[in-house]
């Protein structure tokens, strides 16, 4: 049951991917539920895009990090964006660690 949970939370990632972003990698723990995702992004407004897109959808994820970005790319912006998954039912065995974030963790 919790793989078939899982299996609609990937089709949730990739359906608020926006259609612009590539994607290199995704990678979640299915013991933490904690993803990331490293692309590129065409330019800054299509990167702003995709973190907004993940921190409006509150029901399905959380602590929503984005610490690789590159402050000087104009376009083709690499990133990864990390975060955790919400699943009804299933409590992830570590509280709160969301991984590639700065050393200023965000409460």
């Amino acid at each position: 049951k919790e793989d078939i949970l899982l299996d609609e939370k990937i089709l949730l990632i990739a359906k608020t991917i926006p259609e612009k972003i590539s994607i290199n990698s995704l990678n979640i723990d299915k013991e933490t539920l904690i993803f990331s995702i490293s692309g590129t992004a065409p330019t800054r407004l299509d990167f702003n895009e995709l973190k907004n897109k993940f921190e409006q959808a509150k029901k399905t994820f959380k602590e929503i990090s984005t610490p690789d970005i590159s402050l000087t790319a104009r376009t083709d912006i690499p990133f990864t964006l990390s975060g955790r998954l919400i699943v009804e039912g299933f409590a992830p065995k570590a509280k709160k660690a969301v991984p590639a974030q700065k050393s200023n963790t965000e409460e």
